[in-house]
């Protein structure tokens, strides 16, 4: 169990009813990693369920951020997210499986998710910033850039 992962009877989030696993309203089903090029993955589809690959059911940031492309749906509308949203986020995920250097996570389609999760479920102690940032990618840059930005003066 990696250092996201946590047992579903030592979180608030996830729940088992009826035998199946649900993040807050949202069904979780588990596929066969080959789905996934053989890695970790996962892909919502909003109104069905959050997939993820065998193994991943525990990894409570992965099933926040995908539960965050559900709150995509819901703030931006049907229409937005189908035509938009779901379309760059399935290309960007599909690049980023045959171009080891196209980073998925840093498109604005996947830290809006993220910031979304991370409001929504009440800024959780321990979020990963590296692997589920909050900002674009060109902003970490620039953060990177002038060391203390953002911080409050406290002078």
């Amino acid at each position: 169990m990696t250092e996201r992962e946590q047992t579903i009877e030592n979180n608030d989030v996830l729940r088992r009813k009826g035998g199946k696993l649900y993040i807050e309203d949202v069904r979780v089903f588990s596929l066969p990693r080959w789905i996934f090029g053989g890695r970790a993955g996962a892909f919502t589809v909003p109104g069905v369920g959050i997939f993820v690959c065998r193994g991943c059911e525990g990894d409570l940031q992965m099933l926040m951020h995908e539960y965050g492309h559900v709150l995509q749906r819901r703030r931006f509308g049907f229409w937005f997210y189908w035509l938009r949203v779901a379309p760059l986020s399935l290309y960007s995920g599909y690049k980023s499986m045959r171009n080891w250097q196209f980073r998925h996570r840093d498109t604005w389609t996947e830290w809006s998710a993220n910031r979304l999760a991370f409001v929504h479920f009440g800024h959780p102690d321990g979020w990963d910033h590296r692997l589920f940032s909050l900002v674009p990618y060109d902003a970490k840059r620039a953060y990177a850039a002038f060391p203390g930005a953002g911080k409050k003066n406290t002078a």
